[in-house]
């Protein structure tokens, strides 16, 4: 029988993992809850229960709170995968919030009176019991304004959550507009959640950057191996997906996702109309980025070339750990003469990226 503390306890026998005093401390946490609701599932699902519709409290989810790279995904990972909860469904965070969206939409335009999110609400109730968020951070004001409404009713209806973030529940949205009016959704998530902190300092994703090469050029068979290679190490998964960031009405497609990392191609985030309010989203988004297929760009690609220039300084800004794959080193990235001297900037700033004082960095 598949449970998360035989999951973990079988990563640390094969040597697949390192033990960690805080991480075992968190899994028996995990491992608690997977028992409670299983028997939740059970009892609700009994013939007498349902006959006499006897109410049965679904017990108090778990929201993981930590700083980067303490392996809360993975974690959270071991709870979905188990295969005896029934209707489970893990899900990024952006991802879930832009299904909501476009649900809600939907149900506007079938009934234009009524609030479509009680219909959305039973939607979703019906597909999943139980709802396994990474990354959960809100940045968006439209996220904001429809989170309580839509999880008081979720969480009426039964739904249980298991959620990563980066930060307590406290700090969600702070300095968000109209932020007073999300106040109340905190409060509900600290009322149907436990919240807790997984201590300590050692951030194994990093230690994981700062013994690999992270600048790979030119883009040939054997670095495209390595870049992709890396990514998995660095995920601790095989396996990927695609998400969707909502920022403002407008869609950023996340080419692969895996606990907390995205990858996205050069075409895809300077090909596109994109700015840094996207790019910033990003930033705010994953705390490492892979960026694959970067060209050598051309005089006449003034957008291309802009756009890059932008993108390296609002990651660089904000201290985000960056994998490259380019088709040359940095100082021959940039074939053309109008914005030379901005690209030796962004090329200092690339070979800055690849040291380790940068990926050090304890601000990030």
């Amino acid at each position: 029988m598949k449970t998360p503390i035989l999951s973990y306890k079988s990563l640390i026998q094969n040597k697949l993992w390192e033990y960690d005093k805080d991480q075992d401390e968190l899994v028996n946490y995990i491992e608690i809850l997977h028992q409670q609701i299983i028997k939740f599932q059970v009892s609700r699902d009994k013939f007498i229960n349902k006959i006499f519709r006897k109410p049965i409290k679904p017990p108090l989810g778990l929201y993981i709170y930590g700083s980067v790279g303490r392996g809360k995904s993975v974690m959270m990972d071991m709870f979905s995968n188990t295969n005896q909860i029934n209707q489970i469904k893990r899900v990024h965070f952006h991802a879930f919030m832009h299904e909501a969206h476009k649900r809600i939409r939907k149900q506007r335009n079938i009934s234009k009176s009524g609030d479509p999110i009680i219909s959305v609400a039973k939607a979703i109730f019906s597909e999943t019991k139980v709802l396994c968020f990474d990354e959960f951070q809100v940045n968006d004001a439209a996220d904001a304004m429809i989170l309580k409404r839509l999880f008081e009713k979720l969480f009426q209806m039964g739904l249980v959550i298991i959620s990563t973030s980066n930060q307590h529940p406290d700090e969600l949205y702070k300095g968000g507009i109209n932020r007073e009016l999300f106040l109340p959704f905190i409060a509900l998530i600290k009322k149907r959640c436990r919240v807790f902190e997984i201590k300590g300092e050692r951030d194994f994703r990093l230690e994981k950057l700062v013994t690999n090469k992270v600048y790979f050029s030119p883009i040939n068979t054997q670095n495209k191996l390595s870049f992709n290679s890396l990514f998995k190490k660095i995920s601790g998964s095989e396996n990927y997906e695609k998400i969707i960031i909502n920022v403002e009405s407008r869609d950023i497609n996340i080419e692969k996702y895996s606990n907390g990392i995205g990858v996205m191609s050069f075409n895809s985030l300077c090909n596109q109309p994109l700015g840094s309010h996207e790019y910033l989203a990003i930033a705010k988004t994953f705390k490492t980025f892979f960026i694959s297929d970067i060209p050598k760009i051309k005089e006449e690609e003034f957008n291309q070339a802009k756009r890059f220039i932008n993108l390296i300084d609002v990651l660089y800004d904000n201290k985000i750990n960056v994998v490259f794959l380019a088709d040359s080193e940095p100082e021959n990235l940039y074939n053309g003469k109008a914005y030379i001297s901005e690209f030796n900037r962004t090329s200092s700033r690339l070979h800055e990226m690849q040291s380790e004082q940068y990926l050090k960095q304890l601000s990030r």
